[in-house]
C-alpha cells in the first residue's frame, strides 16, 4: 500500500517537472580543460589572496560507489586549478590510473596549512596503482601555485 501511494504521488508531480520550456541557467564563465568530462567536482584554493576554482575530473562516469552499480573508471582521475579573474588554466595533475575517481575513493581537500596565506591542497594517493581497491595509500600534499608534490606521508 505504502509503495502504491509513494507510486501515486510520483505521477501526480510529474506534470509540475515535464514543463514545454523549462528554466535554462545562464553561462557565466567557460573555460575548455582540453578534456571531455562526465564527473566533475570542485573546491574553493585560495592563492596569493584570491580565490581560485579547483576542478576534480574524469571522462568517465558513475564513479560514485551504489549498490550493484559499482564499476571501475575508464579514465584517470585529473585536479585543475582554474583562475577565473584571467581566465585560464594555471594547472592540471593527472592522478594516474591507481586512484578511483569520486569522492568516495579520493577525497580532495584544500586549505591553509601552514599558515602562509596560500592553500595548499591534499588527497589520498595509492601506493599500489595496479590494485586500485588497496588500502595501502599515501597523503600527498600539493602546492597550491604549481600542483607540486610537497610532502608525503
Amino acid at each position: 500500500m505504502k509503495r502504491l501511494l509513494v507510486l501515486l504521488l510520483t505521477l501526480a508531480m510529474l506534470p509540475v517537472f515535464a514543463e514545454k520550456n523549462p528554466p535554462i541557467l545562464k553561462t557565466v564563465n567557460e573555460i575548455d580543460l582540453g578534456t571531455k568530462i562526465h564527473h566533475a567536482r570542485a573546491t574553493e584554493v585560495v592563492l596569493g589572496g584570491r580565490r581560485h576554482l579547483l576542478i576534480k575530473h574524469s571522462s568517465g562516469g558513475r564513479v560514485d560507489p551504489w549498490h550493484e552499480e559499482f564499476q571501475y573508471p575508464n579514465d584517470s582521475y585529473k585536479l585543475t586549478l582554474i583562475d577565473f579573474e584571467n581566465n585560464k588554466v594555471l594547472w592540471t595533475k593527472d592522478l594516474g590510473m591507481g586512484i578511483i575517481t569520486g569522492d568516495w575513493f579520493c577525497p580532495v581537500l584544500s586549505f591553509d596549512i601552514d599558515g602562509d596565506g596560500d592553500d595548499e591542497i591534499f588527497f589520498m594517493d595509492n601506493n599500489r596503482p595496479k590494485f586500485p581497491l588497496s588500502l595501502d595509500r599515501s597523503l600527498v600534499g600539493l602546492r597550491a601555485g604549481d600542483g607540486k608534490e610537497f610532502m608525503r606521508f
